[in-house]
């Protein structure tokens, strides 16, 4: 069975769209790639609703050095 994930995209003043489910890595990837260059942030959270990946203005901020925090 494959894993799921949620993905958000967030505008400028921080309101979001519904989230966007996702079903496995390759599927998140693929939503990355479109959303990433034309979004102000994407979030990537797991099925537990932990961030596993976040990108701002284009360029991923999350993950780096200080480990995982809840979306």
């Amino acid at each position: 069975m494959e894993e799921e994930f949620l993905g958000y995209c967030f505008m400028g003043d921080e309101t979001y769209s519904f989230p966007v489910h996702l079903k496995g890595i390759f599927a998140v990837e693929s939503y990355l790639a479109i959303q990433v260059p034309l979004q102000h942030r994407v979030v990537i959270c797991d099925s537990d609703d932990y961030r596993i990946f976040e990108s701002l203005d284009g360029k991923i901020i999350f993950p780096n050095k200080a480990g995982g925090i809840s979306c």
